[in-house]
């Protein structure tokens, strides 16, 4: 795992974040950190961070599917996305569309099959496309409650659509083998009377 969480910059290059005078200032920090942290339910496997210039624009955070459905089958889900709203719209032109890119490259790097995100059904998706995603059609907007598993109903009933990015994990790479040394000794024979040779 590396030291530091892997960002994207405004160039689209995987970088570093790094704690630094250079890093993003405290107060946008501060501000996607609280968004980040209201009532995340998942488990984190990674996050993702667009920049212009010294300045963090947007993140994502990618985590296990929440439906226990598509767990253990090779597929992570994009939990969170934000983008800042605060600053001029010409300075996060394209981020959403750059982190859900990043984090489509990242989850292919570690060797997942899949990643996945929902929408509202109001939302076009335009990131989504430009992202190479596809649309898979209606899901969720139900309540998570059951008689034998009762759960508070917090969350508004949205109806959602799922999205998806099918991956092609390259196979590990396998190691280089040794060398042989220069003479090896080497059975001939019938095995009964071998003896050792050297070429």
């Amino acid at each position: 795992m590396p030291a530091h969480p892997p960002c994207v910059t405004g160039k689209s290059r995987v970088g570093r974040c790094r704690a630094s005078p250079a890093a993003p200032d405290a107060g946008s920090l501060s501000k996607l950190k609280e968004v980040l942290t209201v009532q995340i339910t998942m488990t984190w496997r990674f996050g993702i961070g667009v920049a212009n210039g010294h300045q963090l624009i947007g993140v994502a955070a990618v985590g296990n599917p929440v439906a226990r459905a598509f767990n253990g089958r090779g597929i992570v889900e994009v939990n969170r996305l934000c983008v800042r709203r605060d600053i001029a719209s010409l300075l996060c032109w394209n981020a959403a569309s750059m982190l859900y890119g990043a984090a489509s490259r990242a989850a292919e790097r570690a060797g997942f099959q899949s990643i996945i995100t929902y929408t509202h059904e109001t939302e076009d998706g335009t990131s989504l496309r430009a992202a190479g995603w596809t649309r898979n059609g209606p899901a969720g907007g139900r309540s998570w409650h059951r008689p034998g598993r009762p759960r508070s109903n917090r969350n508004a009933f949205v109806p959602k659509v799922r999205w998806s990015r099918t991956l092609f994990p390259k196979p590990a790479l396998r190691p280089v083998p040794t060398l042989a040394p220069a003479v090896s000794p080497l059975w001939i024979g019938d095995g009964v009377s071998a003896g050792p040779c050297s070429l």
